[in-house]
């Protein structure tokens, strides 16, 4: 997050509460052309409050990217019934959802889909997110747990696959608790099931 700017520049004077991140979206690649097929974390920002309201994550199928996500996020929030229960899709509903009148002024068509830590899929760099930070890689996986990884059933991954879901959830958690807890509106189980 600092590398990339992501982070406010003095973290000192915020609240317990407050956003971590930076309101300026120009720090934040949008998922468009390229960098709609990466896959990895991704953040929700609320254009007309300008604040940041979801992260999320993508991983696993090589072919399938941040922008077919957020296409499944729009399928539940123009849907004329939110089932299984979304605090996002209640919160930005789409303007043609008939849920749209009961909620108020928010709405999907406010939103954003910002890269938070992206990644392509295909690249081969992908398989030095399996290798320890002290052999060369780029995290911190002992042999046992990358052992543990191996036992996982992740819907018939391969094992690389399975290490970028993890990494992916890990990038996740970190934007999630970077978020303002009072404007998070992610509450449906992702990794944290």
């Amino acid at each position: 997050m600092v590398l990339f700017n992501h982070i406010k520049g003095d973290l000192s004077c915020l609240g317990n509460t407050a956003c971590l991140l930076s309101n300026n979206t120009n720090n934040f690649l949008l998922c468009t052309n390229e960098e709609a097929k990466f896959q990895g974390a991704y953040l929700h920002c609320d254009k007309n409050d300008e604040e940041w309201v979801r992260s999320g994550s993508k991983a696993g199928a090589p072919d399938k990217g941040f922008a077919d996500r957020n296409k499944e996020h729009y399928r539940g929030a123009k849907s004329a019934i939110n089932d299984p229960p979304s605090t996002f899709y209640d919160t930005f509903p789409a303007r043609n959802s008939p849920r749209a009148q009961r909620i108020g002024s928010k709405s999907w068509e406010h939103l954003e889909q910002h890269v938070a830590a992206g990644f392509n899929p295909n690249d081969p760099v992908i398989s030095e997110f399996k290798k320890d930070y002290d052999d060369g890689g780029l995290c911190f996986f002992s042999s046992a747990e990358i052992q543990k990884v191996r036992q996982i059933s992740m819907n018939g991954r391969e094992e690389n696959q399975k290490i970028f879901c993890i990494v992916a959830y890990l990038f996740e958690l970190a934007y999630d608790l970077a978020l303002d807890p009072r404007k998070n509106v992610s509450s449906s189980p992702g990794f944290e099931a």
